[in-house]
């Protein structure tokens, strides 16, 4: 049985993880932490750490993303893995979330769970390589979490108004993982044999700045038809830390969780709408398709918590190079409605180096509420055919609709 818990583990670190390390032994367990579960980033790279723009943010990426989701959102994303080796690995994420001025909150536990991997029907052996039976083998993972933004949280306590020129977030999120990689009575020790159980938290934060808002600081801006605003923004935030281990057998055949420190900024500028422009129109419309156009440009680099020694795995940032993956992106978004994407991964030790691609639609009503498809296309190892994902969500501004006059 152990034969099987080796492949089943190096299966999914060699063929479908882009993150994990391709060193000895059998790499990282929780190998579903380690996929980028946002449709929409998916197409733009797999990145998504800075980008704050556009409602669906990665909180994937980076849990401070949760300070800039306002409204109740629910989102789902499905995609198919190892398309060419198996054609039964499917993952799946839902999760609630809940925003207002200053602060987010995730919610994906019970019902809703986070993410879910489905490994499939496997087939069980005793030592003589007889048929036991089958059974469905799996990776999920619960989590909630919490964010806070400084500008708004400062705006509305009356402090200070600092969010037309500079924003900070920072956020968390706590993870609580479970897999089965076997028939519950194939393996019978003190650990627990078939399921493995540990915890792990994501936390970080992204800095805003505004270098340029027409309409908000020229002298003129009331008399403007069209306006302009530039904005950047950096992020870190290291995902799945923890000092735990997945275990199955025994403690000499732990597995660690995929630690990622991740790292990366955006550049994003936005064609807006001026009070001469639209003199007639309401507000309703002019928040519907704002803003008129958007482009945003985003990198992100990831680096592994953990590493290979010879002999064991340790959880120490391995700062050699051989591990990294760099990503890029851009998207390009039109009347706030058509929005269409381009990347690239490069993950060398796992032989990924290409483009990503992708496309969204989202329809709202003003502030209040609206509802939103992505899908994307992103690479696998080299000789293997691309995949696709597939997202959407739906989110109501409780808040908007609450003060609506």
């Amino acid at each position: 049985m152990s034969r099987m818990r080796l492949f089943a583990v190096a299966f999914g670190f060699l063929l479908l993880s882009t993150h994990a390390l391709a060193a000895g032994g059998t790499g990282a367990g929780a190998f579903s932490f380690q996929f980028n579960t946002s449709a929409r980033a998916a197409g733009m790279g797999e990145t998504g750490i800075a980008t704050i723009w556009g409602g669906d943010t990665n909180v994937w990426a980076n849990p401070a993303m949760l300070a800039f989701r306002p409204g109740l959102r629910y989102g789902t994303m499905h995609s198919q893995l190892a398309v060419g080796l198996a054609n039964d690995i499917f993952i799946d994420k839902k999760e609630l979330t809940f925003g207002i001025p200053g602060a987010g909150l995730l919610y994906a536990d019970g019902p809703i769970d986070h993410v879910y991997l489905d490994m499939g029907e496997q087939t069980g052996t005793d030592e003589g390589g007889n048929p036991t039976g089958t059974f469905r083998s799996y990776m999920k993972s619960q989590s909630w979490g919490l964010a806070v933004g400084a500008a708004d949280l400062l705006h509305h306590l009356k402090i200070a108004d600092i969010g037309g020129w500079f924003d900070v977030a920072g956020g968390m999120v706590w993870k609580d993982f479970e897999d089965r990689l076997a028939a519950d009575d194939i393996i019978q020790d003190q650990v627990g044999g078939s399921i493995g159980k540990a915890s792990a938290r994501d936390h970080g934060w992204v800095a805003r700045v505004t270098p340029l808002n027409t309409l908000a600081r020229a002298a003129d801006a009331g008399e403007a038809q069209l306006g302009f605003l530039v904005e950047a923004s950096y992020a870190r935030a290291k995902l799945n830390d923890t000092d735990e281990w997945i275990v199955h057998v025994d403690v000499d055949q732990r597995d660690p969780m995929p630690i990622m420190n991740v790292s990366g900024w955006a550049l994003h500028g936005e064609l807006q709408a001026g009070p001469r422009l639209f003199e007639n129109a309401s507000d309703l419309l002019l928040d519907t398709i704002m803003p008129l156009a958007a482009v945003t440009f985003t990198q992100q680099t990831i680096v592994p918590g953990y590493r290979w020694t010879g002999t064991e795995y340790i959880y120490d940032r391995d700062d050699s190079g051989d591990f990294d993956e760099e990503n890029w992106g851009w998207e390009i978004s039109l009347l706030n409605m058509l929005h269409l994407r381009r990347g690239h991964v490069q993950a060398l030790y796992g032989d990924i180096d290409g483009d990503t691609e992708g496309w969204g639609i989202s329809l709202q009503a003003g502030r209040y509420a609206g509802f939103r498809y992505d899908k994307a296309t992103v690479p696998q190892a080299q000789g293997l055919p691309t995949v696709d994902r597939e997202g959407w969500q739906f989110w109501v501004d409780v808040l908007a609709v609450a003060s609506r006059k």
